[in-house]
């Protein structure tokens, strides 16, 4: 069997990649992405709590808490 060379290989998984994505649905695709984002998000819920504000800021974590049934006031007492 032929060893790949380091570029060699990297190209190798970009189309495959590519060719993962053109294979699927829209609703895979969708589920891959929520599947992939949820098991990369930080556990411990004040280090999750410092990513969403800190990327999105603090009224889209406000929201979020709401939607979760925590309100605001909850978390800042």
């Amino acid at each position: 069997m032929m060893a790949l060379n380091e570029p060699q290989s990297d190209a190798l998984r970009e189309k495959f990649a590519e060719y993962i994505i053109d294979t699927m649905d829209m609703k895979c695709l969708l589920q891959f992405a929520f599947d992939t984002i949820h098991e990369n998000l930080p556990v411990d819920g004040n280090d999750l709590i410092t990513e969403i504000r800190d990327n999105y800021g603090e009224e889209t974590l406000c929201e979020l808490l709401d939607a979760t049934g925590i309100t605001p006031s909850e978390y800042y007492s």
